[in-house]
C-alpha cells in the first residue's frame, strides 16, 4: 500500500470513517471540499479519510460515487470485523507491501486494523491510499465504499452529517438530561438571603479588623474541630453585633470552601421573615457548592414528590429536598460542611419552631453538616435546648466588659480619625481625642449599635460639621446607664432632629409618625415614590424626614429607605422605653392607616379589564397569554403601577393589625367588597399573586366573625 499526498482538486475530494474504540462516545466526519473551506465538523474527534482506490482505477479524477453497508442512512452502519492473522506472512503472500499489522485475505485484497482503537492519518488531509481496496474493518467502526455513483455530492453530505449525529447521540441524551436537571435546580424558589447578597452586605458586613478576635477563633476552631456539639447558637441583645459574626464566619468558611449555604432572616423583606423559602434556598445554595449534591438534588425534583415539595411546609421541603438526596452521600465526608443562619427572632413567630427543630434534625440526620445560629433569646429555645442535646449556647453578653470595651474603641478610633474624616470632609482637620472615644465607648454600653449609630451621627454629610455633631452628642448621653437605657436615649436623640422636645406643631408629629410608621410597618420595602403614592405624602416632604434620620434609616442607590437596625423600631413602638407619644408609634394605628390607604388606592383603580384586553379569561394563566398578545412588562407597569400592586397584595397585612373597630376602615372595606373584588382577583392574576387572594378572604372571614362575636357580646351586657 502507498500513500502519497496530493494537492490535486480532481484527488482531494474524498469521504472518511472513524474507527472507534468500544469506549468511544462520540465521531467526527469532515468533507474537505475543493478550493473551499473545510465544512464545521459536527464533533471535536480526530477522522480518517481514505479516498477509494475505485475511483482511481476508473481514470476519470472526478467525484466518485458512495455506497454504504445499510441501503437506508436510519441507523449507524452494521461493524464488519475481519479475520486476524500472521500479518508479517499475510504481507509477503500478497506482494504488496502492505503494513505488517493489517492482514489481507486470499480472495479479496482487505485491511483489517487488528488494535481496534488504532488511529490513521492523524490530521491528515487530501490524500489518497493507492493499490488497495479496503473492505472490511475490525472493531467497532463504519466503513462508507466509494465509486458506484449511487449518491451526488448533497446527498453525501447528509449521510456523513446523519452518521455524526447518530453517533453523537448519546452524548446530545446527556446534554438534555444535564438541561434539564439544571433547569429545575434554577427554579427552586429561594430568597435573596445569602450573607453576601447586596442587602446584606450593606447592612451587616463583616466585624472590623481586630475586633471579636477571641468569639471568631472559638467559633473557628467549633467548625473545624471533633467537638460533639452539631449546632452552635449566639445569642444575645439587639445591636450587640450578631449578624456581623454570623457574616464574617460566613465569609471566612466560604473562602475555605467549607460554606455550604447561608440564610439570613429579615424581618423587612417578605421572603425573609418567614420560612417559607429557608430550606429551598439552602438547597439550591448545596447544589451550587458541590456537583454530586446538585446532581442528587436535580434528580429529587424530577420526581412527583420533590416537585410537589417545594410548595410544602418547611419540614417537608428539608425532608425530600435535602435530607434524602443526600444521607448516602455525606456519611463518610470528613470535610464539615457549614451552614449559617442569622437572625432566627427576625423570623415570624409561627415558623421558630419549624426552623429551630429544621436545622437540628439536618445536623442528626447528616453528620458532616454543622449549623450556626444567631438570635435574641427567645423563649422557645431556651425550652428546646433544654430538652436537646448536641448543641453549644453562647451568650454574647457574657463576654467580659474589658473586652467588648477593647472592641468598640478599636472599632471608633477607625472610624473618627483624621485619614477617615478627610475622606468625607476634604478641609476638615478634625478628629475625636481619645477623652472623646473613652465617652462614647462608656455611652455604647457594649453594644455596638450604638458605636455604629454614633460614627453616623457624627459624621453626617446633612451636618458637614463632625466637631459640632459630636460636641451636641456628648451632651446629650448620659452616663452609667443599662445597655438598654443606652440605646432609648440614643435614639431619642436623634430623633430630635425631627420632633423637638414638647413639639405642640401637630403637622410636624403627624407627617413624623406618618412618614417613619409606613417605613416600617409596609410588609416589604418601598421606593420613596411609591411610598408616597400609597400613603398619599409629597415626596420631598419623605426626603426631608429621611435626611434627618440618615443615621438610623438609610437610603440606598435604589432610592428604598431600609432601617439600620431592627432595635430602632422595636424603640419606637415600646411605650414603657419610648415616653413621648410624640416620638413613639402605634401598631395598631399605623397598620390601620396603611390598610385605608390600600382600600383608597383599590377603590380608585381597580376596574374591569384593567389592560383593556379583548377577552380577559384567556389571560388567567397570565405568561404565554401575555406573552401571545404581546402585552410587555413597561404596559403592566403602566396600567397596575407599584402602589396599586403593593395595595392589592398587602392590604390585608395591615387589615390584621389594624383597628377594624374603626368606622372609615369598614366602611371602605365594604365598598372593595361590593364593588371590586373581581378586578381585584383580576390584578392579582396579572402580577401573578393570585395564591394571596384566599389569605386575604380567609384572614377578612376570621376578623368578621370575631367582630361580630364581640359585638354580641356588647349587646347581651
Amino acid at each position: 500500500m502507498s500513500v502519497s499526498a496530493s494537492k490535486s482538486p480532481s484527488e482531494s475530494t474524498t469521504r472518511g470513517f472513524s474507527h472507534k474504540g468500544k469506549n468511544s462516545e462520540e465521531m467526527d466526519i469532515q468533507r474537505k471540499e475543493p478550493s473551499t473551506a473545510s465544512r464545521p465538523q459536527s464533533v471535536d474527534r480526530f477522522i480518517e479519510e481514505v479516498r477509494a482506490p475505485q475511483s482511481r482505477e476508473a481514470g476519470d479524477g472526478g467525484d466518485p460515487g458512495i455506497s454504504i453497508d445499510s441501503p437506508l442512512p436510519s441507523q449507524v452502519p452494521p461493524t464488519i470485523s475481519g479475520p486476524r492473522g500472521d500479518g508479517d506472512a499475510q504481507s509477503r503472500e500478497a506482494g504488496r507491501g502492505v503494513d505488517p499489522d493489517l492482514t489481507t485475505p486470499s480472495e479479496t485484497p482487505t485491511v483489517a486494523i487488528t488494535t481496534p482503537s488504532m488511529t490513521l492519518f492523524q490530521r491528515a488531509s487530501n490524500f489518497q491510499i493507492s493499490d488497495t481496496n479496503i473492505t472490511a474493518i475490525g472493531g467497532d467502526a463504519t466503513i462508507i465504499r466509494f465509486g458506484d455513483g449511487q449518491f451526488t455530492e448533497v446527498q453525501r453530505d447528509l449521510i456523513c452529517d446523519h452518521i455524526a449525529i447518530l453517533a453523537a447521540l448519546p452524548d446530545i441524551h446527556d446534554d438534555l438530561k444535564e438541561h434539564v436537571l439544571i433547569q429545575l435546580i434554577i427554579n427552586l424558589p429561594r430568597a435573596e438571603a445569602v450573607f453576601n447578597d447586596y442587602q446584606n452586605k450593606k447592612k451587616s458586613g463583616p466585624c472590623f479588623d481586630g475586633t471579636r478576635v477571641a468569639l471568631l477563633r472559638e467559633m473557628a476552631s467549633w467548625v473545624t474541630g471533633q467537638d460533639e456539639s452539631r449546632m452552635y447558637i449566639l445569642s444575645g441583645l439587639a445591636g450587640i453585633g450578631k449578624s456581623t459574626v454570623a457574616y464574617t464566619i460566613a465569609s471566612r468558611a466560604a473562602d475555605l470552601n467549607l460554606l455550604g449555604a447561608s440564610f439570613f432572616f429579615s424581618r423587612d423583606e417578605a421572603d425573609r421573615n418567614n420560612a417559607k423559602k429557608l430550606f429551598t434556598t439552602i438547597a439550591y445554595q448545596l447544589c451550587v457548592y458541590n456537583e454530586r449534591f446538585a446532581k442528587a438534588i436535580g434528580d429529587a425534583l424530577r420526581t412527583k414528590r420533590g416537585s410537589a415539595a417545594i410548595t410544602k411546609d418547611p419540614q417537608e421541603q428539608l425532608q425530600v429536598l435535602i435530607l434524602d438526596p443526600l444521607r448516602s452521600i455525606v456519611q463518610s465526608r470528613a470535610r464539615p460542611i457549614l451552614v449559617v443562619v442569622d437572625a432566627l427572632d427576625e423570623c415570624y413567630e409561627d415558623d421558630v419552631r419549624a426552623v429551630v427543630e429544621g436545622l437540628s434534625q439536618l445536623v442528626r440526620d447528616l453528620p458532616s453538616f454543622k449549623v450556626i445560629l444567631t438570635t435574641r433569646p427567645l423563649p422557645y429555645l431556651d425550652y428546646f435546648l433544654g430538652n436537646q442535646g448536641c448543641h453549644k449556647l453562647f451568650h454574647m453578653q457574657d463576654i467580659e466588659d474589658k473586652i467588648v470595651d477593647g472592641d468598640i474603641r478599636v472599632y471608633l478610633k477607625h472610624n473618627l480619625s483624621l485619614v477617615n474624616v478627610r475622606e468625607r470632609y476634604p478641609r476638615r482637620q478634625w478628629y475625636a481625642s481619645d477623652e472623646q472615644i473613652d465617652a462614647l465607648v462608656r455611652a455604647a454600653g457594649r453594644l455596638f449599635i450604638i458605636a455604629s449609630t454614633a460614627v453616623r451621627y457624627i459624621l453626617d454629610k446633612s451636618a458637614s460639621n463632625p466637631a459640632a455633631q459630636m460636641q451636641k452628642l456628648l451632651r446629650a448621653c448620659a452616663q452609667d446607664h443599662t445597655p438598654f437605657k443606652d440605646l432609648d436615649h440614643f435614639y431619642t436623640v436623634i430623633l430630635r432632629n425631627i420632633v423637638p422636645v414638647n413639639c405642640d406643631d401637630h403637622d410636624i408629629v403627624s407627617r413624623y409618625q406618618s412618614i417613619v410608621g409606613a417605613i416600617i410597618f409596609v410588609s416589604r420595602p418601598l421606593p420613596v415614590s411609591t411610598l408616597a403614592h400609597l400613603i398619599g405624602m409629597d415626596v420631598e416632604d419623605i426626603h426631608a424626614v429621611l435626611e434627618k434620620l440618615q443615621s438610623v434609616i438609610l437610603l440606598g442607590d435604589n432610592n428604598v429607605p431600609r432601617i439600620y437596625h431592627k432595635s430602632f423600631p422595636d424603640y419606637l413602638m415600646d411605650q414603657a422605653r419610648c415616653k413621648d407619644p410624640c416620638l413613639r408609634i402605634d401598631p395598631k394605628i399605623g397598620h390601620t392607616q396603611i390598610a385605608t390607604c390600600c382600600f383608597k388606592i383599590t377603590n380608585k383603580h381597580l376596574k374591569y379589564n384593567i389592560l383593556g384586553l379583548g377577552d380577559p379569561a384567556r389571560f388567567m394563566s397570565n405568561e404565554e397569554g401575555l406573552k401571545k398578545d404581546g402585552i410587555t412588562h413597561l404596559q403592566l407597569q403602566e396600567k397596575i403601577p407599584q402602589h396599586l400592586r403593593y395595595a392589592c397584595v398587602y392590604w390585608v397585612n395591615h387589615f390584621e393589625v389594624a383597628n377594624s373597630e374603626g368606622t372609615v376602615l369598614m366602611n371602605r372595606l365594604e365598598k372593595f367588597a361590593d364593588e371590586h373584588t373581581l378586578y381585584w382577583i383580576e390584578v392579582l392574576s396579572l402580577i401573578g399573586n393570585l395564591d394571596s387572594a384566599h389569605r386575604a378572604i380567609r384572614a377578612v372571614m376570621k376578623l368578621l366573625v370575631q367582630f361580630a362575636f364581640t359585638r354580641c357580646i356588647e349587646m347581651r351586657s
